[in-house]
């Protein structure tokens, strides 16, 4: 009974500070408040927690736990004879299950690295397994930056934007400005190879000067365009 109402007076400190994060960011919640919304004294939660980081690094590490263990257990479901796609979407189901929570923990730091970050390898982590099976032949590392950033960015979004924001429009604005910069990276790429070769041919008729920002923003470098 002792231990039952120890775990259920946690939940409660827990949700509370949630509650305050989607409205505050941690270093503007005080313990004196977080204890008057939860309605336990102070006594309470310095015995659960040494401190309010304490508090969102255990909640946070709670959290990632669960959805460590979460993707795991899907994966072990249905890894016989699965669906690449199929697997991606619980994948990110599992992410976006406790999103809502981590988002607002994501720059928590627990030793040395922070939430985001973490997420991140989780789902590195399971696409490797995937990878190795043979069911997914792609690059894990790359995969699991692009699931973290949607995911974890799409909740940001719309609370920024309201509660009418649409997930087409936020995936079709990456979809289109991640095409744009991939035009500048080549071009990017290009620049040097060419400017590269423009020394070659000019060698021993003097140092030819490196191009200029003038030069560069005045047009004679093709420029790439947007669609």
């Amino acid at each position: 009974m002792v231990e039952d109402k120890s775990i259920r007076t946690r939940h409660i400190i827990e949700q509370t500070l949630l509650g305050m994060l989607y409205v505050m960011p941690l270093d503007k919640v005080s313990v004196t408040e977080l204890c008057r919304r939860a309605h336990v004294d102070r006594g309470t939660f310095y015995r659960h927690y040494a401190s309010r980081d304490d508090l969102a690094k255990k909640l946070a590490e709670r959290l990632l736990d669960e959805l460590n263990s979460d993707i795991y257990l899907r994966i072990e479901r249905i890894i016989e004879g699965a669906d690449s796609r199929e697997i991606m979407k619980l994948i990110i189901r599992s992410i976006d299950e406790v999103g809502s929570d981590l988002v607002v923990l994501q720059d928590v730091e627990i030793r040395g690295k922070d939430v985001r970050t973490r997420i991140r390898h989780i789902a590195e982590g399971a696409l490797c397994v995937l990878s190795s099976t043979g069911i997914l032949g792609e690059d894990p590392e790359t995969e699991a930056w692009a699931i973290t950033t949607i995911v974890l960015d799409y909740p940001l979004y719309a609370a920024e934007i309201g509660r009418r924001a649409n997930p087409g429009t936020f995936i079709m604005a990456i979809h289109e400005i991640t095409d744009l910069y991939y035009s500048i990276l080549i071009q990017s790429q290009k620049q040097p190879e060419a400017l590269g070769s423009r020394l070659r041919e000019t060698r021993g008729q003097g140092p030819t000067p490196p191009p200029s920002h003038t030069t560069r923003r005045g047009g004679t470098a093709p420029e790439p365009k947007a669609r």
